[in-house]
């Protein structure tokens, strides 16, 4: 399901870039066409705000995804992280009864099995926290394309109504 994701915002970013890579080799001059009318422009700049809107309302929704799951996936981690403890404090007192038991092998194996007791727990615990670390750096992207896309949004909302706007007067002057 990560996976899956993973690779369906991956594929989302590459089409924006060739959204943009588009935009822009259509922005420059050809001179083998006619100059674009004032009409031609002004619709032209809505519809280049109108695809940016799209392109934030997709990176939110990935972004709102991304987050949900982050979120769900650290809920887990510290459910285990907690279970852990748990088992790993009984596990232990059990052996600390034996450690100090009064036959000096008894003794000898349980501190054997209180270190490996430890050793399980650290390496158990390194492991779910390298995992928080990582759905934490999830969710800090998730919030940062969810800022970075409600940036963009807003600007192109600004510029669709500009443009919307001079369309509007510019019709209203031509058609008197």
């Amino acid at each position: 399901m990560r996976i899956f994701k993973n690779l369906l915002l991956l594929c989302f970013i590459i089409s924006t870039n060739s959204l943009f890579s588009q935009m822009a080799t259509n922005s420059g001059t050809n001179k083998q066409q006619p100059p674009l009318t004032k009409t031609e422009t002004l619709q032209l700049q809505m519809d280049n705000a109108q695809k940016i809107i799209d392109w934030a309302d997709s990176l939110m929704d990935a972004s709102k995804d991304a987050i949900r799951d982050a979120e769900s996936d650290m809920k887990m981690e510290e459910a285990d992280k907690s279970d852990l403890e748990k088992s790993y404090k009984s596990d232990r007192k059990l052996s600390e009864k034996d450690a100090n038991s009064s036959d000096k092998e008894d003794a000898k194996k349980a501190r054997e099995e209180l270190k490996q007791i430890d050793a399980k727990y650290k390496t158990d615990l390194k492991n779910i926290d390298t995992q928080l670390k990582a759905n934490q750096k999830k969710l800090d992207t998730g919030q940062k394309n969810m800022d970075k896309a409600k940036e963009k949004k807003k600007a192109a909302e600004e510029k669709l109504k500009n443009a919307q706007k001079a369309l509007d007067e510019w019709e209203k002057k031509n058609n008197k």
